[in-house]
């Protein structure tokens, strides 16, 4: 419970930082129109800051495929699990219950490396206000609600 509190309040003041974030954009934005030398730096440091989005997106899609990976290796030993047969049968299990505990390992390893790579990620768009043109925060505008 204690976690999730502390996930509600980085949640909170990130939406906060956010609107803070927007209003800032737009003062520097008015900014570079008139000095010519800053709107160049704030274009490169733009082209950086996509250049992470797109690391992020590329890390994420590699953890769903990592993670279809382990679901396979799990289905084929629940497969392997079903069919046998007296003591066999007993191995298969101990080998899908210790396949299952070492993928629940290495998923929460990876979903918090995920997670501290996501809030550092969010909190340089914040700072830079340019949240509201990374490609991630756009796609999770777009994903369809369950």
């Amino acid at each position: 419970m204690r976690t999730r509190g502390i996930h509600v309040i980085a949640i909170v003041a990130l939406i906060a930082g956010a609107t803070f974030a927007t209003a800032a954009q737009n003062n520097s934005q008015a900014q570079a129109e008139h000095h010519p030398e800053a709107q160049a730096e704030t274009s490169a440091l733009q082209s950086q800051m996509m250049a992470r989005c797109q690391e992020m997106m590329s890390q994420r899609s590699e953890m769903i495929r990592h993670m279809q990976a382990m679901d396979k290796k799990l289905d084929e030993l629940l497969a392997d699990m079903n069919q046998a047969k007296g003591n066999r049968k007993v191995d298969a299990m101990a080998k899908v219950v210790n396949e299952l505990a070492s993928q629940r390992k290495q998923m929460r390893q990876d979903m918090m490396q995920m997670h501290d790579g996501m809030i550092s990620h969010m909190m340089e768009h914040m700072q830079s206000g340019s949240m509201n043109m990374c490609p991630m925060m756009k796609a999770m505008e777009n994903a369809p609600k369950k």
